[in-house]
């Protein structure tokens, strides 16, 4: 069951030994969870939302979406097809096929840029990430890490500086196991994307 924000702030505290608040009030840990989300959100890439644009003939770069730290994929919204995702120095050196419909996309700063140039009026669903300092919106599991960055937080203030390089080091290492499978891959290409030649057997 995921916690909120007041659960891991109770939650901190049992694990502290501080049940009167004395020494880490509420507030501290409430700010020390926000900027906890924030960083693993940030880090982790692990909040996403999905948005449509709707691409116009011969027009070839559109505003991403508001917030985008990142982008997961884009896809036709009519049949699901992904576009490829490659570096704008690419543009130009794949193949642009004639069917009217940008293949491959490229983010760059605001901006995506599509290849080739739209040839017809149709709708994508671009996937994103975002960061966040609202612990309800990260995935089911990421609340352990934000405890973990409160802990830490909370010895730094007590100066127990091994301790909390300790908390540290068990942070940074779930946050990159959480994200082994979300980490940025290398520009999609054709041959990573092809499907393997069927083999027919007879009998």
């Amino acid at each position: 069951m995921p916690y909120n924000r007041t659960q891991l702030i109770a939650q901190a505290r049992q694990l502290l030994n501080d049940g009167t608040g004395l020494f880490w009030t509420d507030p501290e840990l409430g700010d020390w969870v926000d900027q906890g989300t924030l960083d693993v959100s940030t880090k982790g890439r692990c909040v996403e939302f999905g948005t449509p644009i709707l691409l116009q003939p011969n027009l070839n770069f559109y505003t991403a979406p508001s917030g985008a730290i990142g982008i997961e994929a884009v896809v036709y919204s009519t049949d699901g097809k992904a576009l490829a995702n490659l570096r704008l120095r690419q543009f130009g050196h794949v193949s642009a096929g004639n069917d009217n419909r940008a293949s491959s996309y490229a983010h760059y700063g605001n901006t995506l840029y599509f290849f080739p140039v739209p040839g017809i009026q149709e709708a994508v669903t671009v996937f994103y990430w975002v960061s966040t300092t609202t612990v309800d919106l990260l995935p089911d599991g990421y609340e352990t890490l934000v405890l973990l960055y409160v802990l830490k937080m909370a010895r730094l203030k007590e100066q127990r500086y091994a301790e909390a390089a300790q908390l540290n080091a068990m942070y940074l290492a779930e946050l990159q196991f959480q994200r082994n499978d979300l980490q940025d891959r290398e520009p999609d290409s054709k041959e990573k994307l092809r499907l393997p030649d069927r083999i027919v057997r007879n009998g």
